[in-house]
C-alpha cells in the first residue's frame, strides 16, 4: 500500500461516536481527557502496567495523532513519554521547524541543534 492511500483510508469510526467518545463532556470524555490549546482539541489517554507507559493524543483540528510508547513504566519514563508528546505537539502545530539530533539523541525546536 503507498503512503498516499493510507491516508485515504476512511474512518473506521462515526464522527457521532468519535464526539461521543472523545469529547462528550467538559475536560473527559469515555476513558479520554481532553482540552483545547491555541484553539487544537485535544484528546489524550495514556497507561502503564509497571514496565512499560503509553500516550496517545489526538489534534483533532489537525487530523493527527500521536502515539509514544516506552519501555519503562516508572516515573522518568512517563515524564519523557509526555514531554516527547508536548514537544511533537508543538513542533507540529506551529510553523517551526524541527530536527531529530542523532549526536545527542534529542529533538530540537529550531534550524540547528542547541545542545
Amino acid at each position: 500500500m503507498s503512503s498516499k492511500a493510507c491516508w485515504a483510508v476512511k474512518a473506521l469510526l462515526p464522527a457521532r461516536q468519535y464526539e461521543l467518545m472523545h469529547y462528550s463532556s467538559p475536560n473527559y470524555g469515555l476513558g479520554w481527557s481532553n482540552l483545547e490549546v491555541n484553539g487544537t482539541h485535544i484528546s489524550e489517554s495514556d497507561g502503564t502496567l509497571g514496565t512499560f507507559f503509553s500516550h496517545v493524543e489526538i489534534l483533532k483540528e489537525k487530523n493527527l495523532a500521536i502515539v509514544i510508547l516506552c519501555n519503562s513504566g516508572d516515573n522518568g519514563g512517563k515524564g519523557a513519554v509526555i514531554n516527547l508528546a508536548r514537544l511533537f505537539a508543538r513542533a507540529l502545530c506551529n510553523p517551526v521547524k524541527f530536527i531529530v539530533c542523532c549526536c545527542c539523541c534529542c529533538i530540537c525546536i529550531s534550524s540547528r541543534c542547541r545542545r
